[in-house]
């Protein structure tokens, strides 16, 4: 069953259109019953003005607004209880589809006509015949019909995106994610000992996996390259908090002055650091990975409201994958 929040959206779109399409009809029907097209609609907004307002003929903030709101609010909340209708069920054909609107539009009828109070009614039938009324309701379903065909649409295209992006993220490697990871996000947490504590820093990183390295750009005055010299075994942490994956690299670093992977390596954001590659402070930090672990998590939202659940229930939540891999 879809959620709350997407059954809302799909009712914002077949609610919409469901009042559009009332609105048409009330304003064509006026016409060929000789009064004014916005009668009915200026109508609507006799809860707060009275009787009046089914005489009003011109475009007013206070009958034409007021009048389409009311009526947009109510066609909202069919259209809510409509949509909320078709998720319980297998999808439907568009005949099918149109059957459960004219019976939706049915109920508003008999609601709106039958148990309503008449100073909450829509106020038609002040300007409008029996048989017009029922034509706007017939409208109303045409309209959520119209409307629920296009969020099913819209849901299809989603769904099958969203599978063929599982299916692949099933046939990829952990080897494979991590990488990917790597090459997406760039820039890592490097982290060295100093023979009696870690130190972190951010810096931007250079992915070869044909080569199986990571790169970074240093400079020779830096504490970093001494803990390197000294304790070669690094950490690299990843992270892409958007879409909640992380990765942690353990491997072998090594630092050399070729000058060419430097150039190779310059890029413009390095300008805030050095004047340009010719730089002779500059130095190359090559890490060979031996190990990754990652982490997948389902996303940010749903990850809280597992953790919550979690905490109430006393169970584990259920916060994704986690694997380690050798690289």
């Amino acid at each position: 069953m879809k959620s709350w929040v997407d059954t809302a959206t799909s009712a914002l779109i077949s609610g919409t259109a469901a009042s559009l399409a009332m609105t048409a009809a009330l304003a064509l029907l006026a016409k060929k019953e000789g009064k004014g097209a916005l009668q009915p609609i200026n109508s609507t907004s006799h809860w707060l003005h009275g009787e009046e307002a089914s005489s009003v003929r011109s475009l007013d903030v206070s009958h034409t607004g007021l009048g389409y709101g009311t009526h947009h609010v109510s066609a909202l909340f069919w259209a809510l209880i409509f949509e909320r209708w078709l998720a319980t069920w297998p999808r439907r054909t568009p005949l099918l589809m149109l059957r459960d609107a004219a019976a939706m539009s049915t109920i508003a009828a008999v609601v709106d006509y039958g148990i309503t109070p008449k100073r909450f009614t829509p106020g038609w039938e002040e300007v409008l015949s029996k048989r017009s009324i029922g034509v706007t309701y017939a409208a109303m379903a045409l309209g959520l019909t119209t409307g629920a065909m296009l969020t099913q649409g819209w849901h299809l295209r989603d769904s099958v995106t969203q599978l063929t992006f599982e299916q692949e993220d099933r046939h990829m490697s952990d080897i494979d994610r991590v990488w990917e990871l790597m090459e997406t996000v760039r820039f890592c947490m490097f982290a060295t000992w100093t023979g009696s504590r870690l130190r972190s820093r951010p810096m931007s990183a250079s992915v070869s996996r044909d080569e199986n390295v990571i790169r970074f750009l240093t400079d020779v005055r830096q504490h970093k390259d001494e803990e390197v010299k000294e304790f070669p075994q690094v950490c690299l942490a990843f992270a892409n908090s958007s879409t909640q994956k992380y990765v942690s690299i353990s491997g072998h670093a090594q630092i050399t002055n070729d000058r060419e992977m430097i150039k190779s390596l310059w890029s413009l954001p390095s300008k805030a650091w050095w004047q340009d590659a010719d730089d002779p402070n500059i130095r190359v930090i090559t890490v060979n990975p031996e190990e990754a672990e990652w982490w997948n998590s389902p996303g940010t939202i749903v990850s809280y409201v597992s953790m919550a659940a979690a905490a109430i229930t006393g169970s584990k939540p259920a916060v994704g994958e986690h694997r380690k891999t050798p690289l």
